[in-house]
């Protein structure tokens, strides 16, 4: 049975640290000779996002460098099946783009499906993308559970294949073996409220599991005294690119996690602490959860008349 470990960021900004019991991991190997013989995967170090797309190659637009450092997960492949699916009839119109991805190969992120769904919307580009040439394109990875589960597939940019930006992407993202999960989901309401809080209050639950048939050692996440330092590791991104990452030192002596084949190990986190830029009446907020170069989006709907006061002040 996989153990949910309650670590709600409200905890750290207020300066409590979360107990050993409130992250007892499940299924983790003690650091000795398991580690040392589990397959090895950089989770941190050239996963932490610096200054936008200050790595990446030269001659790329800003906007760009943007969307492709802050993606969830960067593949190359080819479009299938390119349109335009709409125009949203605005001043400057909006076109939203849907295409299939084939991937040939994934350049940054988590395991994903070889063929998938996706759209793009923009008001920068009003003819469809050509199919089967080759492509770079960074991807938002939204998952979804409440009313019913659901994942999809968001292009932030789509760029011509190019094998200097792949190999800049190579010095500075890292490619995390397949079955290597890393999952968000939305936590349902403790007191619901009809058209309110039917999406949550802004807490979700972050799950990493280990569905592949070796231990993976994962240096970017530590573990002290039996306790996953769940604090130490975890980033969160808002829409508007602030790096919500309140992180706390892992303590001298901690060793990196070692989880093994079937298991999963997860976390709560809340963003309600962190605030809102320019809050609205009611509107969805997307929020990235990053664990190095694992990340997934989830989304907080966020209503003012009941989320308001909960709020912290924005950092």
């Amino acid at each position: 049975m996989n153990k949910v470990t309650p670590l709600a960021l409200l905890l750290l900004l207020l300066g409590c640290a979360p107990s050993a019991a409130d992250t007892q991991p499940t299924d983790v190997a003690p650091s000795g000779s398991s580690a040392r013989a589990a397959a090895v995967v950089a989770l941190g170090g050239s996963g932490a996002i610096g200054p936008a797309g200050s790595h990446l190659a030269a001659g790329l637009s800003d906007e760009a460098r943007v969307a492709f450092d802050r993606a969830d997960v960067i593949v190359a492949g080819k479009l299938e099946g390119a349109r335009i699916q709409s125009i949203l009839e605005v001043d400057p119109p909006i076109y939203v783009h849907a295409f299939d991805i084939v991937v040939d190969r994934r350049l940054s992120g988590g395991e994903t499906p070889v063929r998938f769904h996706a759209t793009l919307t923009s008001r920068d580009l009003p003819n469809a993308f050509e199919d089967a040439k080759p492509v770079l394109v960074a991807v938002r990875r939204v998952q979804s559970t409440l009313p019913n589960a659901s994942e999809t597939f968001e292009a932030t940019w789509v760029s011509p294949g190019s094998t200097e930006l792949e190999a800049s992407l190579a010095r500075t993202r890292s490619v995390l073996p397949d079955g290597l999960r890393w999952s968000v989901a939305q936590v349902p309401a403790s007191k619901p409220i009809q058209w309110q809080n039917d999406y949550g209050d802004g807490v979700f639950r972050l799950t990493l599991s280990n569905d592949g048939p070796v231990a993976i050692e994962l240096p970017g996440l530590v573990q002290q005294d039996g306790a996953v330092q769940w604090t130490s590791a975890v980033s969160v991104r808002d829409d508007a690119g602030r790096e919500l990452r309140p992180r706390r030192a892992p303590k001298s002596g901690a060793s990196p996690v070692v989880l093994q084949p079937g298991a999963s190990i997860a976390t709560i986190v809340d963003v309600k602490p962190f605030g809102i830029e320019r809050p609205a009446g009611g509107s969805r907020y997307y929020y990235s959860f990053g664990l190095g170069d694992l990340r997934t989006s989830s989304f907080f709907y966020y209503t003012h008349e009941l989320h308001g006061p909960q709020m912290g002040a924005n950092p």
